[in-house]
């Protein structure tokens, strides 16, 4: 049976209800809780992605607290998806997850080949680690209601340009289990 990894990317207070938030942020908590309870019940791996923010510009970053990044309650992963045991936690400094992180060699421990993406931005962070996804040949799945963008015609824009150039499968996440898991088992 094919096994999946769900990347979580940028769920935190500051871009979903802080200071920098975005508009569409709150629409697409339903449909990532929803796919990460389907990803626990299949013991599949949740792997959240979160941007780290710089403090007091000493560069220096620390893990404080359950779930904080860098310690400040917006840098903190939203409470309605909160990362539960068996999850990872990996901070990133650029758009995508891969580029100095441990994500790569997470992935290769886990012997994981299909990575399916919600989170924040479809523009930005989640082009951005899809591009490296395919460029290391994982087979990647875009979850059209669990991700956003600015505007809504810029998250369509880049769930098409991630199809079409990444060869990124795009479906919902009512769809997934049929098309991905369900089918498995018939």
């Amino acid at each position: 049976m094919e096994r999946y990894t769900l990347l979580i990317i940028n769920m935190l207070n500051d871009f979903v209800y802080g200071k920098s938030k975005y508009e569409y942020a709150r629409g697409i908590i339903g449909p990532i809780g929803e796919i990460s309870n389907f990803f626990r019940e299949h013991k599949f791996p949740i792997i959240y992605l979160c941007d780290a923010h710089l403090k007091n510009n000493d560069r220096e970053i620390k893990i404080l607290g359950e779930h904080a990044i860098d310690g400040t309650e917006g840098a903190r992963i939203i409470d309605d998806i909160v990362p539960r045991e068996g999850d990872y936690v990996i901070k990133k400094r650029k758009y995508s997850g891969f580029y100095g992180t441990e994500l790569d060699e997470l992935l290769r421990e886990m012997e994981m080949k299909n990575l399916v993406f919600s989170g924040l931005l479809t523009s930005l962070s989640i082009r951005h680690t899809v591009a490296d996804a395919y460029y290391r040949n994982y087979n990647c799945i875009i979850l059209t209601n669990a991700c956003c963008d600015v505007k809504n015609d810029l998250h369509l824009k880049s769930v098409l340009y991630i199809r079409d150039y990444y060869g990124a499968n795009a479906v919902s996440t009512m769809n997934f289990p049929r098309l991905y898991v369900d089918r498995e088992g018939i």
